[in-house]
């Protein structure tokens, strides 16, 4: 088995994090089970990531791989303005999707359909600290390290973000989103786009979970605080946000590729 790690770490995570979430929800719901009655398997599933990147590490590459890993955290070469665009960079592309929307057609949310204050300052630590500590170091510091060693930082965030989405898909099974394709796809598409961009902002960070965790958090932001996803909004406004973050992670696409030429 430790062989068999050490020579499939990626394929190993893949599977460490994909089988409990596909291969205990979907018996449950062919059996009749109530999605409601599956929402607490959602944290158990949330330390998924971060589990498995350590476990795989650990028989890999042994207690100083561990610690490697969790030094990632925070790096001493870290500027302050990466914190700031993890912290802002999803959460400003959210805004101007309503701005855009607004010139389209001139919709613009209720004061009522933003949530309230006192409710933000309470979930805002929770999705800081948890989504990321229970992700992050799995999807930017494990997987996407791994693989864009051979196919750069783009792909590696993509095949990340398709992964990413594989593993979200419990939202569906659960019920907590609407399962019909074409919501299934533009989520997938939203899933892979964010990818692309936190894993550029992990990757010019010099490799700081930390900053892969605000943007994480960044992302999370937009869903909770922002009314992008709520029915007034109806699909205009998402796609519109999706849009934009395709449209950013085309640019960073093409700023890879005139690195590497400019190197070549």
């Amino acid at each position: 088995m430790q062989s068999f790690v050490k020579k499939y770490p990626i394929i190993c995570f893949i599977l460490m994090v994909l089988i409990p979430v596909h291969g205990l929800l979907w018996p449950m719901r062919l059996s009749g089970v109530s999605p409601q009655s599956m929402q607490p398997l959602k944290i158990l599933f949330a330390f998924l990531p971060t589990t498995a990147a350590f476990v795989i590490t650990y028989i890999s590459e042994g207690e100083k791989g561990t610690r490697k890993l969790w030094g990632k955290t925070f790096l001493k070469k870290n500027r302050i303005k990466y914190y700031g665009i993890g912290l802002l960079g999803i959460l400003l592309v959210g805004w101007l999707s309503m701005v855009i929307r607004f010139t389209y057609d001139e919709h613009w949310p209720l004061s009522s359909d933003f949530p309230d204050l006192s409710n933000s300052l309470v979930l805002a630590p929770f999705l800081l600290l948890f989504p990321g500590f229970t992700e992050e170091f799995g999807w930017r510091g494990f997987l996407q390290e791994k693989v864009q060693v051979r196919r750069g930082v783009f792909l590696a965030s993509l095949i990340t973000g398709v992964i990413w989405g594989g593993w979200h898909s419990m939202d569906f099974l659960m019920g907590n989103y609407p399962a019909d394709t074409f919501t299934v796809l533009v989520f997938l598409a939203y899933i892979i786009a964010t990818s692309i961009v936190i894993g550029n902002i992990y990757k010019w960070s010099g490799g700081s979970i930390f900053v892969a965790i605000l943007a994480h958090f960044s992302a999370n932001m937009v869903n909770s605080f922002l009314p992008i996803w709520n029915e007034e909004a109806g699909m205009t406004t998402p796609l519109i946000f999706v849009g934009l973050l395709w449209l950013l992670s085309v640019i960073l696409l093409a700023i890879e590729l005139f690195q590497k030429r400019r190197t070549s």
